[in-house]
């Protein structure tokens, strides 16, 4: 993390000079500065820019291949790898150095604490743990597993997996009359601090769950943020209306009544 944090201000150097252009930085829940720089033309845009620069040195690039095991010497030390391409040929490939760059391990449940399998995932699906597996196997001890960055609302798409909506709840908290309830319909924090304040209410509800609760004034300012943030659409016009005809019984529960005693 240190050698993360050291040299970012380097490596975004180097991408602007690799010719990726970004927007003016914007905000991030629980940071007093704006800090999230987003490249004009999402990652796409990003890719491609560093694929020029590595073929302008000669980089040798291997599609379709996935690596599946790391090669060791006598000694223990890795050489390199074994890969398999789409088609079942397998590789042996030696190097100097090997860098394993291959994602995170969210989308593996058998990797995660019993808490993180609870909690929906929002990452790339690919997002297997390969790599550390394969590093584990290589000899290396994987540590601070337990961990993982956990946020508070998402917009679920199939059992465990969710498009992260924090943002759009805390703007209707922050900008409108919404508030957060329990399940048992108390008043759960001060709606527009900090995401832990938002994570730690579920976590300590006796059902593991909280409420946004909206007049139709907040409600139409939320709705209109989840459709038409450039962030990206959470759901459709007509799939948010179902839901609501829903009443409850869907994967996003929402309720709607025209009286708190009704709605409760």
């Amino acid at each position: 993390v240190d050698t993360f944090i050291a040299h970012t201000g380097e490596t975004f150097d180097w991408l602007v000079e690799a010719g990726v252009e970004y927007t003016d930085p914007t905000p991030s829940e629980e940071h007093t500065a704006n800090r999230v720089f987003l490249s004009q033309g999402s990652g796409a845009a990003l890719t491609q820019k560093v694929a020029e620069k590595m073929a302008e040195q000669d980089v040798e690039v291997l599609l379709k291949t996935q690596a599946v095991s790391l090669l060791r010497d006598e000694q223990g030390a890795v050489i390199g790898c074994m890969a398999r391409q789409a088609d079942g040929t397998e590789l042996e490939i030696h190097a100097e150095a090997v860098l394993l760059a291959t994602g995170g391990y969210g989308a593996n449940e058998e990797l995660l604490t019993d808490l993180l399998k609870n909690a929906p995932y929002y990452g790339f699906a690919g997002s297997t743990g390969d790599g550390h597996i394969m590093a584990q196997e290589a000899g290396a001890k994987l540590t601070h597993m337990e961990f993982g960055k956990v946020y508070p609302a998402g917009w679920q798409y199939e059992e465990g997996k969710a498009r992260i909506q924090t943002g759009y709840d805390n703007y209707a908290f922050a900008t409108t009359g919404a508030i957060c309830v329990t399940s048992e319909g108390v008043r759960a924090f001060r709606e527009g601090g900090y995401n832990a304040d938002f994570k730690n209410a579920i976590l300590n509800d006796p059902q593991g769950l909280v409420y946004m609760l909206l007049d139709q004034a907040s409600y139409t300012a939320w709705r209109e943020m989840v459709l038409t943030n450039t962030m990206g659409m959470m759901t459709t016009e007509e799939a948010l209306d179902e839901l609501i005809e829903a009443q409850g019984d869907a994967p996003q529960v929402i309720y709607q009544a025209e009286t708190l005693e009704e709605l409760a």
